[in-house]
Formats: C-alpha cells, structure tokens, sequence
C-alpha cells in the first residue's frame, strides 16, 4: 500500500503549502491559482513569466515552488526536480532554514516516485538535519516519520519501528499524525512482519485518536486494516463487521480505491465462509471499481500527455521569443550607444552653449536696459496717445457747441454781407487745423504702439478688417463711445454698431466683455 506508506510525505506538503509564501502578493497569487479554474498550461506559462520577472529573490523562489508542484501534479517530475532545486538553491542562498528542509523533502518525495528510495531516503535525511538544527520540533518529527516509512520499504525494519514510536510519543505530535504513524507501525507489523495481533493494536489506538479529529479517510483504512488482519486470524465474522463499518462511511465519502478494496476483503470473507456466490459478485464489484480507477488514470494520464504535449509547443515559442528578444536585445544596446553618443554631443554642446552666454551676459545687460527704455517710451507714447484723443475729443466737442451757437446768432441776422462773413467763419472753425493736426499726430503714434498689439490681434483674429482692428486700438486705450466718435467722425451708433460686428467675428457671449478681451491681448 503506496498510499499508505506515503502518508506522512502528504501531511509534509500540506504543511509546505501553508508556510511556503510569505509575501502577502505571492501568497495572494497562488491562492487565486488554487482557487481558479486555470488550464495548466496557462498556470505554468503564468507562473514561468513571474519566475522571470520577479522583483526579489525570495518571489522567485516561491514561484519556482510552486510550479515544482504543478510539475509534480502531472507527473512531469523532471521538471518539477528542476523547480524545486532553483528554489533549494535561492533558499540556501538567503539562509532560509525552513524552507530549505521543505524543498529537501518536496525532491525526496519526486525520487520516491520514481522509485528511487535510497535517493529519497537521502533527500529526507538532509531535511531531518536541517529542522533539528532550527530546533523545529514539529517539522523534525515529520521528517523522521517520512524517513522511518523509508526505511521500512528498504530496511532495517527494526530501526523505522523504533523512529515511529518515538514519534508517536511525541507531545509535539497532533493526533491526526499520531494515527497515521500507529497505522504505519500496524502495517509493518500485518505485510511486513505478520504479526497480526500486534498490527490490530496499533489500529484500534489510532481509531480511538481520530475521535477528536476526524478523518473519515484515515478512519476507512483503519477499518479496513483492521478487517484485514481479522481475516489473517481467521475471525471472518469480526472481519466482516468492520469492513461493514467501513462501508457505512464509505456511502457519504465515496472513494474508488477504498471502494475496491471494501469488496476485496468481503470476496475473502465469504469465500471462506464458503458463500462462493457472495463472494463472486463482490469480486466483479471490486473489478468494476478496478477498472473505475485504471480508467481514471489513463485518462488523467491522456490529459497530463496532451499538457505535455503544448508545454513542449509553448516551451518551442517560448524559446523563439528568447531570440526575438535577445534580437531586441542587440538592438536596444546598438541604441543605447547611439543615445550615449548622443549625450555626449548634448554635453559638448551645452558646454558651447554655457560659454556662449557667458561670454554674451554683457550684451543681455545691454539689450535689457534698451528693453527697459523701450517700454518706457512706449507707456510714454500712450498715455500721449490717450491725452492727446482726449484733447481731440474736448476740442471737437467745444467746437461743435461754438458752431451751434453762431448758427443760433446766424439765423437772427438780416444783413446779407453779415451774415456770409459769418458763415465763412463757421465754415473755417469746423475745419479747425489744430483737430486736423492733432488727429495726424494721433495716428503717428498709434502705429508706434500699436505694431506689436495689431500682431497679436490679427494673428488671433484675422477676420477682422483694417478699420475693425484700428477701432480695437481705440478701445484698447480705454476710450469711450463717445470719444471714439468724435476722433473717427462718426455717430456713437456707428461706433456702437461697429463693436457689435466685432464681439460677432470674435465669438464673445454676451457675458464676455469686448474691453477684458482686448486688454488681455
């Protein structure tokens, strides 16, 4: 009974599993993987990408773990060997005792399933020394169980009785592994030894443990064990009550293999007892479940075929991926040294460049005062500018007031001659040469100010015309309605209208100021 034998190696890679990830990302990682349906293939492709691109040396060993296991789960055990020596390796490396005993043991289990026990024997030897050195006592004592169960298949048989007792007195030892070890020791005694009396012992403790921590599992072997060393004492009637007891457990937790050997042991019972017809269907029942289990593992072995077969496909891509990127690996060095060179002439040139200015710091000096006294022209210019639209403005008001009034005096006069001087004079006031002159003026020095403005503003607005712009310059200096119809001629309706077209062409809500706009040009 392998199953049997190897129990203590299962209750080690429990154990692994539940200390191996430390890292709450690792951790999180395999649990999803435990817990998701992921074809293999796409758990081990996964899982090959982190080992590569893991960040610290502790995730890489951790992941290479756990695809050991993986491996190991389809029977791949070369490669899972090669995993859990990476992880061996990184452990001992980093000096992580515990781990380093764990993955001692996960390679003895591969070699025991190959069949190489003195290698395995080997392997679970090295992890014993280990956890004593950690002074881990509970890991110690499972080791020494895993090598006592060794040790029985190889011999001496003395020495592995006398390692399963210990461990079985040990306080450290939970009960569960206390049955499984007192059901080793019955099993040695019933194949190995014969001693079948001694064999029943040891399994009715192991049952009498399982009370407080029940394995229906453990507890239908013990049953079955014990039926089996009942019927080595010929006592087919007790035999048969706990196999029938076995049964009882095994119609709520079904199992093939424990299913066939419930029907082995009654075809024994009842051919001895002489019942050849019971006997004869329990013998077909236990070769249907046989043959239950020989199809579940041919089938398990087709699918772990076909795994291999597109790990072998994706190991091929993955191995043209490697020289694509050993390709682009080539190229990015090729690249890198063009950057580097290109560096360099950065370099050369800033140094140029710091030298250049250094050497023009004086002519920035120069050049800034000249900016200074530009702008101050320029703010001179304006307020000039402004004064004199103003001057502009009251001039043209006070003569249209004066003209008004003497075409008030002129309409009372009778005198011919009188009255045509008097027009002559109205005449020659409204085309007062000093307005005339003053508006020149004015537009010599909108264009000195105006250049750098009228850029911006055409080059933000270009729809609007010559006029539209000339205006906006008016209204830039902050003059009013008003003002800007007696400088342009013009009504204060037209001068309204005109600034109604140009919010228009500027797309301005009504919301929007026209002045705010032109001042922030």
């Amino acid at each position: 009974m392998i199953k049997i034998f190897t129990f203590f190696l299962t209750i080690s890679i429990v154990f692994l599993q539940n200390t191996l990830a430390q890292s709450n990302g690792v951790n999180k990682i395999i649990d999803s993987l435990e817990t998701n349906t992921i074809p293999v293939r796409d758990k081990i492709t996964f899982l090959e990408k982190n080992i590569a691109t893991a960040e610290s040396p502790r995730e890489k060993m951790e992941f290479a773990a756990y695809l050991g296991d993986v491996y190991s789960d389809i029977e791949v055990y070369d490669k899972a060997y090669l995993n859990y020596t990476k992880a061996l390796q990184i452990a001992q490396k980093k000096q992580l005792t515990n781990n380093i005993g764990s993955y001692y043991e996960d390679l003895g289990r591969i070699q025991l399933r190959i069949g190489n026990l003195e290698s395995s024997l080997d392997f679970h030897t090295k992890a014993y020394g280990i956890f004593h050195k950690a002074d881990n006592q509970k890991r110690k004592s499972i080791a020494a169980a895993n090598i006592a169960v060794l040790q029985s298949r190889i011999g001496p048989i003395e020495k592995a009785i006398l390692t399963l007792k210990k461990f079985s007195e040990n306080k450290n030892t939970d009960n569960r592994s206390k049955a499984n070890t007192l059901m080793t020791l019955g099993n040695i005694y019933l194949e190995k030894l014969e001693i079948p009396i001694k064999a029943i012992n040891y399994y009715t403790d192991a049952l009498t443990l399982l009370n407080d921590t029940p394995d229906r599992t453990l507890q239908i072997m013990l049953l079955q064990n014990i039926a089996e060393a009942e019927i080595a004492l010929k006592k087919y009637d007790t035999a048969l009550k706990y196999n029938k007891k076995s049964e009882d457990i095994l119609t709520q937790y079904p199992n093939l293999e424990l299913q066939a050997s419930l029907h082995k042991f009654y075809a024994e019972i009842h051919h001895a007892k002489k019942h050849y017809k019971q006997a004869y269907n329990h013998l077909n029942l236990q070769q249907k479940y046989n043959d239950s289990l020989a199809n579940t593992a041919t089938l398990l072995k087709i699918a772990n075929i076909n795994t291999i077969k597109e790990l072998e496909k994706h190991q091929a891509n993955i191995v043209l991926q490697k020289n694509k990127v050993n390709a682009l690996e080539r190229d990015k060095i090729i690249s890198n040294l063009k950057m580097t060179i290109l560096l360099i002439s950065l370099l050369l040139l800033g140094l140029i460049t710091y030298l250049f200015i250094k050497k023009s710091r004086s002519r920035i000096k120069t050049l800034r005062s000249e900016k200074i006294e530009i702008t101050d022209k320029l703010d001179f210019n304006k307020n000039k500018i402004k004064k004199m639209a103003l001057n502009i403005s009251t001039s043209q008001e006070y003569v249209e007031s004066f003209s008004g009034k003497i075409k008030e005096t002129l309409s009372h006069i009778s005198d011919k001659k009188s009255k045509t001087e008097i027009t002559k004079l109205l005449h020659d006031l409204q085309s007062y040469k000093i307005i005339n002159d003053n508006k020149k003026e004015l537009k010599t020095y909108l264009s000195k100010v105006n250049d750098e403005y009228l850029f911006n503003l055409t080059k933000k607005h270009p729809s609007l015309t010559k006029e539209e712009q000339h205006l906006c310059s008016l209204i830039f200096l902050s003059l009013k309605n008003k003002d800007i119809a007696n400088l342009l001629s013009l009504s204060v309706r037209s001068i309204e209208n005109k600034r109604y077209r140009i919010r228009k062409k500027m797309n301005l809500s009504t919301t929007q100021s026209l002045n705010t706009t032109l001042n922030n040009l």
